[in-house]
């Protein structure tokens, strides 16, 4: 085996083994071990390999628990990968603004439109408006959600 076959192979066995141990942190969290699964999930953060779903996935074990600002901190690690999805730039938003972080929702939640529109979005965005008593841009951002997804 050649220097870059030796390679490949060690990369492929990594990923194996972090995959199988995403699965059993996945496995915690859906059942709700989550002592379990945020050991496991930091654990893999560690690796290095696919750190921005670690900490989509232990942002989403913070909110199924009701802690909005560790949920945000794990998502605000999410968005420091500039490939970031989506749904982190939501999720960092809802975790905000459940936090009472109004403000900070907002640029988040419009920052997660220029990833991609989405309906669901905009209805947040609404939200945020509606209690910055911002109520032209509420209703502007409700219609545009009805718009996007009418059911």
């Amino acid at each position: 085996m050649d220097g870059l076959e030796n390679i490949q192979a060690k990369r492929s066995k990594r990923k194996k083994s972090f995959s199988q141990g995403f699965y059993v942190a996945l496995a915690s969290h859906r059942e709700g071990r989550y002592q379990e699964a945020e050991s496991l999930y930091r654990s893999l953060i560690s690796s290095g390999i696919d750190k921005t779903q670690c900490y989509i996935n232990l942002g989403q074990m913070f909110l199924a628990q009701e802690s909005q600002q560790q949920a945000a901190d794990a998502f605000r690690e999410a968005i420091s990968d500039p490939n970031a999805p989506v749904e982190a730039w939501y999720n960092y938003g809802s975790a905000l603004l459940s936090a009472g972080q109004v403000c900070e929702a907002e640029e988040a939640f419009l920052r997660s439109l220029e990833v991609r529109p989405l309906a669901m979005t905009y209805l947040q965005l609404g939200k945020v408006y509606q209690k910055l008593q911002r109520y032209h841009e509420a209703i502007s951002y409700f219609d545009k959600a009805v718009k996007r997804d009418p059911c």
